[in-house]
């Protein structure tokens, strides 16, 4: 096990209590994007649900369970599936249209981890020296950090009370992780969530403030069958003229993600304490990667991506445990089926995790300032100043470059100038 982790990657926590306890952490990190993506695109939530369970069980099983990261639905790739349902005004042409463009990221991602194989890993770390994937890091918490106001929203509106709550929520989640002993440090963002979601239910049934919608608790049913995606393929009818604009439009958003995914896996390496570069190969999580687009797409109706949350809650709790993941992935599944869990857990407010997540987004730019603290970085060399400051600048400046159906922005952008500043100045110059 690893020195600063308490449960590493292939460990297995002492019982079975801790087991669904972290499970149920890490399904929760996940939760509010995955409902807020699935509800942009129009397509149905449990189904959402499900797949990124079943996304992160592919992923897990492809990888060997070597690798503790979670998918569900991808933010990067909502342009591309509204795209693709703009094209149709039939549902079963519209799912399988979103079907073939997960096919078309599949074999893209299957491409792309032939030729990353054949170079060898050697390259990746030429290509991504410790200041760019330390300010790489850095940026990716920074860039969530942008959510969180929305997440403090009522209503998808600004609100006092909103942002009220989930600083209470963030001092209990700190209070319980700083003054916490034995498991609860591990578990503080489970515990600060539930605190807070009792306290918002008992304002709201004594009619203080309607913080949740109580009405949704009133459900028909145990159990629901979501409405997933492969019940409305139908291949036979489709339009096939509308190929080429599905592949272009997938295709295009997927530069992005493939950049981001290299990141996510960058990041896990440093939280993790694991050369995963080394020990799996990014040409086995990225085809991995490009398979949990295509299940994902196949049972909600989106590709999937890996979640910086959920890297989050792992940095804090400091358990990698590819069986939490494992588990969480499973709770995510069935919440998808179970409408009293479905209904509990969904309906928390989105303030909440708006939060935890100030304490989890800087976890990740934390993991990044101490690859840049403790891999003795010369900062008076004008090349390592450079890097840092252009990869930063343009992961966090909202920089966006569109070109058709074409688009690069946030981190993506970050790390491909980095990149090429990296290949194309020489080293040992001062400042």
């Amino acid at each position: 096990m690893n020195t600063n982790l308490k449960y590493g990657i292939s460990d297995t926590p002492k019982n079975i209590k801790e087991l669904l306890l972290y499970g149920l952490q890490n399904m929760l990190s996940i939760l509010t994007a995955t409902i807020l993506i699935s509800t942009i695109c129009g397509t149905n939530i449990a189904a959402g649900l499900v797949a990124g369970g079943m996304a992160t069980i592919t992923f897990l099983c492809l990888t060997g369970f070597r690798v503790p990261l979670f998918f569900s639905n991808s933010g990067a790739t909502v342009s591309a599936v509204l795209g693709a349902y703009a094209l149709s005004s039939s549902v079963e042409e519209n799912c399988t249209a979103v079907v073939l463009g997960g096919l078309t990221i599949c074999i893209m991602n299957f491409i792309l981890s032939r030729i990353i194989k054949k170079l060898g890993a050697d390259w990746i770390k030429k290509v991504f020296p410790d200041i760019l994937v330390g300010t790489i890091i850095l940026a990716i918490g920074i860039n969530l950090m942008k959510f969180i106001p929305t997440y403090l929203q009522i209503n998808g509106s600004y609100s006092l009370i909103g942002i009220g709550f989930g600083l209470f929520t963030m001092f209990i989640t700190a209070l319980f992780n700083h003054y916490g002993k034995g498991l609860i440090p591990t578990l503080s963002f489970l515990i600060g969530l539930f605190v807070s979601y009792l306290v918002a239910i008992l304002i709201s049934l004594v009619g203080i403030y309607p913080l949740v919608d109580l009405s949704q608790f009133h459900i028909a049913g145990l159990f629901s069958v979501p409405d997933f995606s492969f019940l409305h393929l139908d291949f036979v009818h489709f339009n096939w003229m509308l190929l080429p604009q599905i592949i272009i439009l997938f295709a295009c958003v997927n530069v992005g993600a493939v950049v981001e995914s290299i990141g996510d896996i960058l990041t896990c390496s440093q939280i993790t304490e694991t050369d995963l570069v080394s020990t799996v190969g990014v040409h086995k999580t990225m085809l991995a990667d490009g398979v949990a687009d295509l299940v994902g797409c196949l049972i909600g109706s989106q590709p999937t991506t890996t979640y910086g949350e959920s890297l989050a809650t792992m940095a804090v709790s400091r358990v990698a445990s590819t069986k939490v993941i494992f588990t969480a992935a499973v709770m995510t599944c069935l919440l998808g089926f179970i409408q009293p869990f479905n209904a509990a857990i969904i309906n928390m407010p989105s303030f909440l995790f708006g939060g935890i997540s100030i304490l989890a987004y800087s976890f990740i730019s934390l993991s990044g300032i101490k690859v840049l603290a403790n891999s003795n970085i010369d900062f008076d060399n004008s090349k390592n100043i450079i890097i840092f400051a252009v990869a930063l600048a343009l992961s966090v400046s909202g920089l966006s470059i569109d070109i058709g159906t074409f688009n690069l922005s946030g981190v993506s952008i970050g790390v491909i100038t980095g990149m090429i500043m990296n290949l194309i100045l020489k080293e040992g110059e001062k400042c």
